[in-house]
């Protein structure tokens, strides 16, 4: 079955942060293949998730975050 990509500046070990509701969550997920720029993700994660990537190391679960896009 196809797996999801993220940035791999997107992880800290096996979790990563997603936006919902204007709060970033954090996210534990399976990665699979690790690239330079981008990493499988092979359950935890779905389609319509938005991953917060780069994220400041300080991000907290529950922390309150405005969607920027660049």
């Amino acid at each position: 079955q196809g797996a999801l990509l993220a940035p791999t500046n997107a992880l800290r070990g096996g979790s990563l942060f997603v936006m919902e509701g204007g709060v970033a969550r954090r996210r534990d997920v399976k990665v699979g293949i690790r690239g330079a720029s981008n990493t499988q993700i092979l359950s935890g994660l779905s389609e319509a998730d938005r991953m917060i990537a780069p994220f400041p190391e300080d991000l907290a679960d529950g922390a309150k975050v405005i969607e920027k896009r660049g």
